[in-house]
């Protein structure tokens, strides 16, 4: 589902505003990303960014992304303009929020500390993306497609979903009485090491196929694969 589609029904669906005002504002809207991506957690709310970055900029409105993540910023900035934080509110980051003036702030991050949201508030409606922490009640919005919410005006159900055009075009999938070939991929990070127990596990199968594994940028079970592949390789 487009972005900008979705975000419309939702906001048509639960909450009361001004259609003609928004049509006024949608010709150069801001959008602040806060956003959190690394090996412990994984890079899935990093790219998600970046496809919603990718949409939002079509309709010819404003980006820009924080985050406190080296690897997600380096990730980020290929395309797109992004800004190390450690903390929201110091005078760096408050003078970067001033004069950008976001006319709403995205939260893509599973939990957030209360004085940061508090601080957010100050600068914009906020926006929150699968959203799990405790201080929900603090959130304004949430789109939750993952985890059930319990943000007062949240959107949730898989037709929200944020997805590449590579993946929402795909054509329906039929399952094969025979398999020739496996593709494992577990994210760019791959956390809890699982692509490893994946092919052990699948080595444990009387049947020959051949398997491909895909790994991330950071994916750090390199050495423990390498092992597995080289013990129980057919």
């Amino acid at each position: 589902i487009e972005f900008d589609e979705g975000y419309k029904k939702s906001v048509q669906k639960d909450i009361e505003f001004n259609s003609s005002k928004i049509k006024k504002k949608s010709k150069n809207l801001k959008f602040l990303f806060i956003v959190e991506g690394n090996h412990k957690i994984g890079l899935g709310h990093v790219y998600r960014t970046i496809n919603l970055s990718n949409e939002i900029l079509k309709n010819n409105h404003q980006v820009l992304i924080l985050t406190k993540d080296k690897v997600a910023k380096k990730i980020i900035s290929k395309n797109h303009t992004c800004k190390i934080y450690s903390k929201l509110n110091d005078k760096k980051n408050l003078s970067l929020i001033k004069s950008f003036k976001p006319d709403l702030i995205i939260l893509d991050k599973l939990q957030e500390q209360s004085h940061e949201i508090k601080f957010l508030k100050k600068y914009g409606k906020i926006l929150s993306i699968d959203y799990t922490g405790r201080n929900y009640e603090l959130i304004d919005y949430g789109i939750n497609f993952l985890y059930p919410s319990k943000i007062k005006h949240s959107f949730s159900g898989f037709e929200y979903s944020i997805l590449k055009k590579e993946f929402s075009e795909g054509g329906k999938y039929i399952p094969k009485k025979s398999v020739k070939s496996i593709l494992i991929l577990q994210g760019a990070s791959d956390t809890h090491c699982f692509i490893p127990k994946i092919i052990m596990a699948l080595n444990r199968i009387n049947f020959s196929f051949k398997i491909t594994v895909v790994t991330g940028s950071t994916f750090e079970c390199g050495k423990t694969l390498k092992k597995i592949l080289l013990k129980n390789s057919k």
